[in-house]
């Protein structure tokens, strides 16, 4: 198992590569799942980090999985973090790993939780706790999210409890979102 510290004092201005970004024209194209992070951490540092003081990718699988339709794993990392990072959150922790058929992220932070009577609403277009000027909130972040889970199959769970943080857990089958589902998996290496 690899943990990644992805920043900590992260200079705003570094260099980003347009091309990281460029992400819609290949939606139907696979990317190895490290990619996939390295994306999303260049979009999050160009964004500016908030008060965040690091975020962890530990990822508990193979190197080299790649994952299709790559643009909905994309939209569901950046919102989960960006969630994260605009509920205060000090640290954010990404967990990747495949266990029994399934591609499992978890994304956890310390946040400010999220309180019950919202939860009901949280996938509610529009639905936000934000102003809209506050964090460019448009309520339609984990809109986005179901939208890209049910694109593959994939199930949510979430535990919040107010100033205690956030967990959000993905699983997808692995025969919906890896390109190559004949590779050997393993809880170990990577």
């Amino acid at each position: 198992m690899r943990s990644y510290r992805l920043y900590e004092n992260v200079d705003p201005e570094s260099n980003i590569s347009g091309e990281d970004f460029d992400l819609v024209s290949q939606v139907n194209e696979s990317m190895v799942l490290d990619r996939i992070f390295q994306v999303v951490r260049k979009d999050i540092v160009k964004k500016g980090v908030g008060n965040c003081r690091s975020i962890a990718f530990i990822h508990e699988h193979e190197q080299g999985l790649r994952v299709k339709n790559y643009y909905d794993m994309v939209i569901i990392m950046k919102n989960l973090l960006n969630n994260a990072i605009q509920a205060d959150a000090g640290e954010i922790r990404v967990l990747t790993e495949v266990k029994n058929g399934e591609l499992i992220i978890t994304v956890s932070d310390d946040g400010r939780g999220i309180s019950p009577e919202h939860k009901p609403y949280i996938f509610t277009p529009r639905f936000s706790t934000k102003t809209r000027k506050q964090d460019d909130a448009s309520g339609l972040g984990l809109y986005n999210v179901r939208k890209a889970i049910i694109n593959s199959k994939g199930r949510f769970e979430m535990e919040s409890h107010p100033g205690q943080g956030t967990t959000c857990i993905v699983r997808f089958p692995l025969k919906e979102v890896l390109a190559d589902c004949t590779c050997t998996v393993s809880a170990s290496g990577r």
